[in-house]
């Protein structure tokens, strides 16, 4: 529950305004919704219990946030970003990105509101992993290929 701007009460933090609001969260009651749209999602090679144990285990954590679109019914997406620091600069980075299509605020708010947690921490770089609709990552949000993610199975 949220009463005024920015004001925090049982964890969570109203961070946007408009048809949906954004909230960082870190109310583990939130995690099976999260784990139902991540299912939604139909991404392979996922393992969704080891995603779930790292939400459960990280969401208090200060370098992970859990941000959730919700339109005063239901949430409506969510993003998980984490600080990395792949190279010589922090950036962050996010994990995954989910939001009805449906509603048409969700996911602009959602990476707004990951900017401008970038910002506050003086990182210049956001990066993330997209396996569906590159193209519109590029075109609607303003993201750049900047490489393929490779990978080798080690058995």
């Amino acid at each position: 529950m949220v009463k005024g701007n920015g004001v925090k009460e049982k964890g969570l933090v109203k961070t946007g305004l408009g048809q949906s609001l954004v909230f960082q969260t870190i109310d583990v009651r939130v995690i099976p919704e999260v784990m139902d749209m991540i299912r939604k999602s139909k991404v392979d090679n996922v393992d969704l219990g080891a995603m779930e144990s790292f939400i459960y285990r990280n969401i208090a954590n200060p370098e992970t946030k859990l941000w959730i679109a919700f339109d005063g019914n239901k949430i409506n997406g969510f993003i998980l970003a984490y600080l990395v620091s792949p190279y010589s600069k922090p950036e962050v980075f996010i994990a995954w990105a989910y939001a009805d299509p449906k509603v048409k605020d969700a996911m602009p708010m959602l990476l707004e509101t990951t900017e401008k947690w970038a910002k506050a921490l003086r990182i210049t770089r956001v990066s993330t992993i997209v396996r569906k609709n590159v193209d519109a990552y590029e075109r609607k949000y303003g993201f750049t290929l900047d490489s393929y993610n490779m990978y080798k199975e080690v058995k």
